[in-house]
């Protein structure tokens, strides 16, 4: 579905379409916020559900339209959960270091940089998901749970963590090449 499909959805406040997105979004959003803030789970959603709140809000008030949209919606999206994270979590850049608040700081130069970065993790996470498993389901555990070996051998059934660090070094092989040519696009 195009963004601008969803973008009228939302105007029409059509269910079906507001679930889908917030289905399809909730993912990547919430690995991004879990991986690059080390926030917990019930704060992710909680950011989630603000973010989408105000999505929806800038839909509703005219202030994205499909006309003024400059980047995906995902980008979008998780720039409002960016912005949401620093409002709602001021203590967040009293505790962490000056480099980490250069990363947090949100502007104009960054943004293609941003944009860049979450399409790359945007395919990734799409290939990931398309590959057979093991390869998808240990990928997942590895990454995006964080699981180590031990933990991952356990739960797919592998003999033990050297059986998961060689499969995951095969799904790699797979995976690769297809990052490569998609970074040369």
């Amino acid at each position: 579905m195009k963004d601008s499909d969803i973008i009228n959805g939302f105007l029409r406040n059509d269910e079906r379409i507001i679930t889908n997105f917030y289905t399809e979004f909730k993912f990547r959003f919430c690995t991004f916020f879990r991986a690059r803030f080390a926030k917990d789970e019930e704060y992710v959603n909680d950011l989630y559900q603000e973010a989408c709140a105000v999505f929806w809000n800038n839909i509703q008030t005219g202030k994205l339209t499909t006309s003024n949209l400059t980047s995906s919606l995902s980008t979008y999206l998780i720039s409002v959960g960016k912005y949401s994270l620093m409002a709602k979590d001021r203590k967040y850049r009293e505790i962490v270091d000056d480099e980490e608040i250069r990363k947090l700081d949100f502007v104009e130069d960054d943004a293609e940089e941003l944009k860049e970065r979450i399409e790359r993790e945007d395919f990734v996470e799409r290939m990931v998901a398309d590959m057979k498993p093991p390869c998808s389901d240990l990928l997942k555990a590895f990454y995006w749970d964080k699981l180590s070996g031990a933990e991952i051998a356990e739960k797919q059934n592998f003999s033990n963590a050297d059986s998961v660090k060689a499969q995951k070094y095969k799904c790699m092989k797979k995976l690769k090449p297809l990052l490569e040519s998609f970074i040369r696009l």
